[in-house]
């Protein structure tokens, strides 16, 4: 049957390109979706990519840091010039560490292996800048650290750094509330204020650790007490006698009524409270039962030689040299194998047993002992002391050279840093003066001996008289071999002034003021060519006393 335009039956027949134009149009569309999402995905993965290294970059990264590490690890393992090297240069040499806190502890690292090897000094500036870094907000790891500094500058010898480190520790355990470890470092303080001529911040370091121990309460009553003992002896160096008592009365009142008290550190304490006090004869009773009462424990050994010693001093103002001299040996004892050996208590022990061997005539004995102290001392005024020790020891022993050396070192020492204790340069000046004479410098001992006198007489009444007539009497010998009758004269005056009636060397001194008078009388000058005055035998050996 044939359409024809004019046929309105309804349906509507499509062209055959219509279909295929459909199915073209579909395909495309699929394929342009497929297209887009791959380069949409490339774009994607390579903007990933990017930010990630691949594998070999990644092998090549580590390899470059182990190379890193290594070489560090061969610097602060190698030897101590090459560590200082690399410390020196640790900007540079460390500057392949880009996280802050890890070059911290790379830093610190390398400064404890400077400790290691005692080179704090090498390390003092990274030290500093460290512990400004971390100084902002303190924390106890660093301030534990800033503890090992200050203990590796004490060991080295250089107080003044140590308690720079030590101050700075305790401030930071106070701000972090650790009273414990702020009592630590007090102490600390106070040990080496104690060796020093500092009495104000000596007094200003033990009035905090007072403070701090009242704190404490119950727990803190022997340090309060053994503290207050310290500023007790302080203020008696001091000529502070009231004071003084007042701080011995109240460490002794803190035990005030307590029955059969038997913790030997309290009694050891209370007993060199008792001492200071000028209560010897309880002082030593309770001494004795602190040592026999005290345990074989690091905790007790402190007070076991500390104890000891003061027996040592209550036996040589008894006069019992023997017994200073074993309980000495036994401090020695108890302290060996306690203590290193550049600890602070050999210096003092060594230097008080060559007193007590001096007084008990045993010069070699006493020289060994100076020396020991000498060797290991480097604080100056103690010091000064063992010099002085070691040089009459020598004199002693006759030997000149050695006893001037001594000597020399021992003024000098205490006219720079104990310009205030006249006694002490009185008696320095003359045991100079007496190693002048062994060595025959008869100029030098006229001049050092005046300078004994001039310190003698700035003393006044509490000038000990023998000592001081020994020293005029060593004056008027010099003077009358130089033939200097005037002042010869002049000293045999106010030495016969001054003795007893019944003294038996008066009579040699007024025989020897005749032969200045004569000497002036015949020629009315000191350069006269009457006689000479001669010494008697035991002269040199009356100077020397």
């Amino acid at each position: 049957m044939e359409y024809t335009p004019d046929d309105h039956s309804g349906e509507h027949i499509p062209s055959p390109w219509a279909k295929w134009l459909v199915i073209g149009g579909l395909v495309a569309a699929i394929v342009g979706l497929e297209i887009y999402t791959y380069r949409l995905g490339v774009s994607h993965g390579f903007a990933e990519g990017s930010n990630k290294p691949s594998s070999n970059a990644i092998a090549a990264s580590d390899n470059k840091a182990v190379d890193h590490l290594k070489h560090f690890m061969q610097c602060a393992a190698s030897d101590t010039e090459s560590l200082s090297r690399l410390v020196r240069n640790r900007k540079q040499e460390l500057a392949w560490i880009k996280d802050p806190e890890v070059l911290t502890e790379v830093e610190w690292t390398l400064g404890l292996s400077l400790l290691q090897r005692e080179q704090v000094a090498a390390g003092r500036e990274l030290f500093q800048e460290l512990f400004d870094r971390t100084g902002a907000r303190p924390t106890a790891l660093w301030t534990h650290r800033m503890e090992s500094v200050a203990r590796a500058e004490s060991a080295l010898g250089d107080p003044e750094q140590a308690l720079s480190w030590w101050k700075k520790a305790q401030e930071n355990y106070a701000s972090l509330g650790m009273a414990r470890e702020e009592i630590r470092c007090l102490e600390k303080q106070v040990e080496l204020l104690s060796g020093q001529n500092n009495p104000q911040a000596l007094e200003a370091a033990l009035k905090t650790l007072s403070d701090r121990a009242v704190a404490m309460g119950e727990s803190g009553r022997l340090l309060q007490a053994n503290t207050l003992v310290q500023l007790g002896r302080l203020l008696r160096t001091q000529g502070n006698k009231t004071d003084s008592n007042q701080y011995f009365e109240k460490a002794l009142g803190l035990w005030k009524g307590e029955q059969g008290l038997q913790l030997g550190s309290a009694q050891i304490c209370f007993g060199e409270a008792l001492m200071d006090a000028g209560r010897e004869d309880e002082a030593e009773k309770l001494l004795i039962k602190g040592v026999d009462s005290l345990n074989s424990t690091p905790a007790d050994a402190g007070y076991m030689m500390s104890g000891l010693r003061t027996l040592a001093q209550l036996a040589v103002k008894k006069g019992d040299y023997n017994a200073a001299l074993a309980y000495l040996y036994r401090a020695d004892g108890a302290a060996h194998g306690r203590l290193p050996d550049n600890d602070p208590y050999w210096t003092c022990l060594y230097d008080q047993r060559g007193w007590v061997h001096l007084l008990q005539n045993e010069p070699e004995l006493a020289a060994r002992d100076f020396f020991k102290a000498i060797k290991l001392q480097t604080e100056p005024t103690a010091l000064a002391q063992a010099y002085e020790g070691m040089g009459r020891s020598c004199i002693l022993l006759g030997k000149g050279e050695q006893a001037h050396k001594a000597l020399t070192q021992a003024y000098s020492l205490r006219k720079q840093h104990l310009p205030t204790d006249i006694a002490g340069l009185a008696r320095v000046a003359r045991s100079l003066g007496q190693a002048c004479d062994i060595n025959g410098n008869t100029e030098e001992s006229t001049q050092t001996y005046g300078e004994a006198l001039g310190y003698f007489d700035q003393l006044g009444d509490d000038a000990p008289q023998e000592d001081m007539a020994l020293t005029l009497m060593s004056l008027a010998y010099a003077c009358q071999e130089r033939k200097q009758w005037q002042q010869a004269k002049t000293y045999w005056e106010r030495l016969i002034a001054m003795i007893p009636e019944t003294d038996e060397r008066r009579q040699d001194m007024q025989s020897r003021l005749q032969d200045c008078n004569r000497a002036l009388g015949a020629s009315g000058t000191e350069t006269s060519t009457g006689k000479q005055a001669t010494r008697p035998n035991n002269t040199r050996g009356s100077r020397r006393r």
